[in-house]
């Protein structure tokens, strides 16, 4: 599929050596066998878990409800229980989403997905999880006890549980309490020895979710005829360019407050410049003879997240909450010849031509948010523009919010942050704690998340 070509494309099409394996493939199988009865309609007990957005009290939107998601699956597992989802009154979600074929869904027919007026009672065995889950041992058993009202036996099995979340961190990310630790999940690795925390978000929500091929285009109509042919090209090197400006949620609260908004554009191109030079480095590392730093990427036996077959195009997927940005963006950057940056002796690709295109979706950047009216329309483009942030080989994000950290990590993309003026790979696991961790963590538990640009 070269740029620009319309064919129909299904959402279930083979990827590359350096992707994330698709559920249902022997590749899936291997890296993820902890996924079984979660992913199934046919759980191994009579019970079900329904997550479900409080439209009072929730404040978040679409990454945290996708990372709820992964965090339901593991419950599920533990459980036996079916995981159920749902986001808010009106929210068609399987217009966007729907559950991959594979062993738990051999025919399409199986679906999570539940009407909103679904009454998740304890008498009817389902529990409902309504808000961002705590991690602390008085709340686990807060909800074993909550959950054995479905039944006897039922919830006694449930652990600490990764909320991966605000998982990706950079070197000098202050997020301390939200890092992973292989020893905080002691009793989840003796309940289901198989998991791997390194990829546990990523299997959890690839078994769960893949692109309704039916319905997604009725909100993006190049969906499956352009985009995703483009990404999945084997000839294109993707770098997604993540932008988070203020729109989404200044909007929102303009909106709360019954006024009328209009974007603040100036000092924008300033701003996201700084995620251009990101960008524009990790394309100089792949042109040149250098290698990418990404001798620290994430291997594994199945899969290497850090690409390295031959290209003939460089794809620029611009994702952000700001239209001006994004028009911008594919205005000045588009149809450049990117090896003429290179100087000739150190040309990976001597004397080739290799444009560049930008690709941007038609998203108004709406936040989805639980306490506004969200729409099928928002939720659709905001998921779709969050999707396709894993379709990459590379992400660089503005690191504002969490909302490209949990696309990129749907799929273990390799994932960049520019901040404190440099430009630093995220990681996800950590080495054990040791004293200065603990100290550290205790220092900036309080500390208030980085936000760029100011």
């Amino acid at each position: 599929a070269g740029i620009g070509q319309c064919h129909k494309a299904s959402s279930s099409s083979p990827s590359s050596a350096s992707r994330f394996p698709q559920y249902g493939t022997k590749d899936y199988a291997e890296l993820c066998p902890w996924v079984g009865s979660a992913a199934d309609s046919a759980p191994a007990k009579d019970c079900s878990i329904l997550l479900r957005p409080d439209p009072v009290r929730n404040n978040e939107g679409v990454s945290w409800w996708a990372t709820e998601a992964a965090y339901g699956v593991i419950m599920s597992q533990l459980t036996g229980c079916r995981l159920l989802l749902d986001y808010m009154p009106d929210v068609k979600i399987g217009d966007v989403l729907k559950q991959p074929r594979g062993r738990a869904n051999p025919d399409g027919t199986a679906t999570w997905a539940t009407s909103s007026d679904y009454n998740c009672t304890a008498s009817r065995r389902c529990y409902l999880v309504d808000r961002p889950n705590c991690r602390d041992e008085e709340r686990i058993a807060e909800m074993r006890d909550e959950m054995s009202e479905l039944g006897e036996g039922i919830g006694r099995e449930l652990v600490r549980i990764p909320q991966y979340r605000f998982g990706y961190f950079s070197q000098i990310s202050v997020m301390t309490k939200w890092k992973l630790y292989h020893e905080d999940y002691q009793h989840l690795a003796e309940a289901m020895p198989n998991f791997d925390l390194q990829t546990g978000h990523s299997c959890a929500l690839t078994s769960l979710f893949e692109l309704n091929e039916e319905r997604a285009d009725l909100y993006q109509p190049d969906l499956f005829s352009n985009i995703l042919p483009t990404l999945r090209d084997e000839s294109n090197l993707v770098i997604t360019l993540y932008y988070r400006s203020n729109y989404a949620d200044s909007r929102a609260r303009a909106e709360k407050e019954g006024k009328d908004f209009v974007e603040e554009t100036k000092n924008l191109q300033k701003a996201v410049g700084r995620v251009i030079e990101c960008v524009l480095g990790r394309e100089e590392e792949f042109l040149s003879k250098r290698k990418p730093d990404g001798e620290t990427g994430q291997r594994t036996k199945i899969y290497n997240d850090e690409r390295t077959s031959d290209f003939q195009n460089i794809v620029w997927m611009v994702v952000s909450d700001s239209v001006t940005v994004k028009e911008w963006l594919a205005d000045e950057f588009s149809g450049n010849n990117t090896n003429a940056r290179i100087a000739k002796d150190q040309q990976r690709y001597p004397g080739r031509v290799i444009p560049r295109y930008v690709l941007t979706t038609t998203a108004r950047g709406i936040h989805t948010r639980a306490k506004r009216k969200t729409s099928t329309a928002d939720f659709a483009e905001a998921m779709i523009d969050w999707w396709l942030i894993g379709q990459s080989d590379v992400v660089v994000s503005s690191g504002s919010m969490s909302f490209g950290e949990t696309a990129a990590l749907r799929t273990q993309r390799p994932t960049y942050l520019f901040q404190n003026n440099q430009c630093s790979r995220y990681n996800l696991m950590l080495p054990p704690k040791d004293n200065s961790t603990l100290k550290e963590e205790k220092e900036n538990a309080e500390k208030p998340r980085i936000w760029i640009p100011q």
